[in-house]
């Protein structure tokens, strides 16, 4: 990614917006629907997200209720299931929710420099900015983070399944085998969530911004080139 400009100050974003911006433009209506459209997929996307949490945190608790209804031990086989489906359909969900409101700021992206100059794309300089404080802010993704969440929701409801298998039909007979086993299947999980989350979890626009500006800049504002 190549850095189109730096700004320091307010006066100097002025200036860069009215120089990006180009007046005779027709396509201001354009942007106004690919601005509403992308709200709407935006509001789609954590209403979506409420829905599947509803079902998935009934299904969690559902699940500790019959595990402790010796009497009926397949049951838990059948509600782990169900939280298994819920858990890919949320997992599945956020990545189509994800893929259109991309969609709608691709249209932004390429609208807005002739209706209200480089708005979007144009974002705190994120370089000074460091993970280590842990009061301070940092780009971090939101939507991203439920993605890589609702991935770990389903390894967990794998694990549960798994175990419900062994509750029922003792698959596993020796109680320290099985505590290995459990204790592995735990860490594994913990390991790969908390990897995708180092690796993923900050927005693409900082990492560009950062592979392209190696130096840290006394710019409390940068915008990329598109």
């Amino acid at each position: 990614m190549e850095i189109d400009n730096e700004i320091p100050n307010a006066q100097e974003y002025k200036a860069y917006f009215l120089k990006k911006k180009k007046k005779k433009s027709k396509l201001g209506k354009t942007l106004e629907i690919a601005l509403e459209t992308r709200k709407f997929e935006i509001e789609l996307y954590w209403k979506r997200s409420t829905y599947y949490w509803a079902f998935i945190a009934s299904s969690f608790a559902g699940y500790f209720v019959v595990l402790n209804l010796k009497d009926h031990k397949e049951l838990t086989i059948v509600v782990s299931t169900i939280g298994l489906f819920f858990s890919i359909g949320w997992y599945l969900a956020n990545r189509g929710s994800k893929f259109w409101q991309k969609n709608w700021e691709a249209h932004v992206d390429l609208l807005e420099d002739e209706e209200i100059g480089p708005l979007f794309g144009t974002i705190l300089n994120p370089i000074p900015i460091k993970l280590g404080k842990l009061a301070g802010e940092y780009p971090f993704s939101v939507s991203k983070i439920n993605q890589i969440l609702s991935f770990g929701i389903i390894l967990t409801w794998v694990y549960l399944f798994s175990y419900s298998f062994d509750y029922v039909f003792n698959l596993v007979q020796n109680e320290t085998a099985e505590k290995i086993i459990n204790g592995i299947a735990f860490i594994g999980i913990f390991t790969w969530i908390g990897i995708l989350f180092y690796q993923n979890a900050e927005t693409e626009l900082s990492k560009d911004i950062k592979k392209a500006y190696k130096q840290k800049g006394n710019s409390r504002l940068i915008s990329r080139k598109k």
